[in-house]
């Protein structure tokens, strides 16, 4: 199976990975990504049973599912084997159509087969070239294959048709630095913090850059703010060590290396556990539960709920600490007005993913929504504390207590630290609707008039400055 490179593990919240809201996902044109062991029997039954409900009408194939696990073990066979027909399915019913192509390659990919996940990637361009993860797709596979300078070319094309997209620039900036263009990837970098302060991946590649460069003081900045991000972040610290030997800072650098030397022999221990283990069953579960919550995703699209809902069940089953098939079942059952099933399966992947911001801020959102503000302050206190260094927590609960009424000066507080981390023109609305809110015109004046400057072609903030400098606003 083939392992996505560390580097696309985007925090921001906004990659093409993706916790994007599930509004968007689930759209009738979605464009970005995707967004214990079971007997072999028991396995195989259920891949049988979802065939049933996919596969009434088998045409001619158009398309020639590869054996993806050669030898596998029968478990790990069977779940396979449901993704396949999976994936299979869909491009069958639904020929013509972007998403459909871009599961199926998603499934190719994540077994190992590149040359194949290309093509169906290139399929899916030719239905739309306005699919900006094709390109992206396409462009990651030319740098898993060291092919540099073709996936700067492709990193390009998407960005062309989703500006500022943060994951597709990090992976910009990476494969310009491979090829030695550092002062671009620099700018490229820069420009990704400006417009999502809290990407993690700049922040160590700004500093793995500056070391290079020999610029110290600088690289130290980034990656000091990135392992107080990420404590855990082993590579961030050996670059560290190597900025602050570069300053002459001798005693920090020795304190950065031996942390360094302790969590790389900690990954290695656990590769070493895994590899005794041998038990690839996990993994394969989790690339099957993905591709089925995208099939999910893509079946929501061309208007089929039912297929939608038994592959999204299906995926929680198969693995429940992936956070996404909770959050997409849920959206599903909110647009049927199964508010209390969507609740509950919120709530089951809280549970399951504990430390993931994403689920933990959609479920305090729908709390709120019913009107259980204290049950949702408490998702959302956890969505802060998860990530303390993100605006996103923040501002959500700011908004919570702005529209309940309830304790608006806390929301102000939060608003304001929301600013601090993130000062973006969503944050300094919000922190003006606040001011606006609480009587103080001249603070709200001030942070819409910085929305506006952010964002000036934002209607919304446009009207809010002139009625808030006129003194119309409540």
């Amino acid at each position: 199976m083939h392992e996505s490179p560390e580097i696309s593990q985007e925090t921001t919240g906004g990659g093409f990975t993706d916790s994007r809201e599930v509004e968007r996902a689930a759209g009738r044109r979605p464009r970005w990504g995707l967004p214990g062991p079971l007997a072999a029997l028991a396995l195989l039954a259920a891949a049988i049973a979802i065939a049933v409900v996919l596969l009434q009408v088998r045409p001619p194939r158009e398309i020639t599912i590869v054996d993806v696990v050669p030898g596998a073990e029968p478990e790990i066979a069977a779940v396979a084997h449901e993704a396949t027909e999976v994936a299979e399915a869909l491009v069958r019913r639904f020929p013509d159509q972007f998403d459909s192509w871009h599961v199926l390659a998603l499934f190719y990919y994540e077994f190992g087969k590149l040359d194949e996940a290309v093509k169906c990637w290139k399929r899916c361009l030719e239905l739309d070239p306005q699919f900006p993860q094709g390109y992206y797709r396409v462009g990651v596979v030319a740098r898993d294959r060291g092919k540099n300078e073709e996936a700067v070319e492709w990193f390009r094309k998407a960005l062309k048709h989703a500006p500022g997209e943060p994951q597709v620039s990090v992976h910009l900036a990476q494969a310009l630095i491979d090829l030695g263009e550092t002062e671009e990837a620099i700018e490229v970098l820069e420009a990704n913090l400006a417009a999502y302060p809290c990407s993690l991946p700049s922040f160590v590649l700004l500093g793995d850059v500056y070391v290079q460069l020999k610029q110290c003081d600088k690289a130290k900045k980034h990656l000091e703010t990135a392992i107080e991000m990420s404590p855990d972040y082993t590579c961030a610290y050996y670059s560290l060590a190597m900025a602050c030997g570069g300053l002459g800072e001798t005693a920090e650098s020795k304190r950065y290396m031996e942390k360094f030397k302790e969590l790389k022999a900690r990954d290695e221990q656990a590769h070493r556990d895994w590899l005794r283990t041998g038990d690839d069953l996990p993994r394969v579960q989790k690339d099957a539960s993905e591709i089925l919550t995208a099939a999910g995703k893509a079946y929501l699209a061309q208007g089929d709920p039912q297929t939608a809902e038994t592959l999204l069940l299906r995926a929680v089953e198969l693995c429940e600490s992936e956070p996404e098939c909770h959050q997409v079942l849920a959206w599903l059952y909110e647009q049927q007005g199964r508010t209390d099933e969507a609740r509950d399966a919120l709530s089951r992947g809280c549970k399951a993913n504990p430390e993931d911001l994403g689920i933990h801020l959609r479920l305090g959102a729908l709390l709120a929504g019913q009107g259980k503000f204290d049950t949702a302050e408490e998702s959302l206190e956890k969505a802060i504390q998860i990530m303390p260094y993100q605006g996103g927590g923040y501002a959500a609960l700011a908004n919570m207590h702005l529209m309940s009424g309830r304790k608006l000066s806390d929301a102000k507080k939060l608003a304001t630290k929301a600013v601090e981390l993130e000062p973006l023109a969503k944050n300094y609305f919000l922190l003006g609707s606040i001011c606006q809110r609480v009587g103080d015109l001249a603070a709200a004046r001030a942070a819409i008039e910085q929305a506006v400057a952010l964002e000036p072609g934002n209607p919304q903030y446009r009207q809010a400055y002139e009625l808030v400098r006129g003194g119309k606003a409540e």
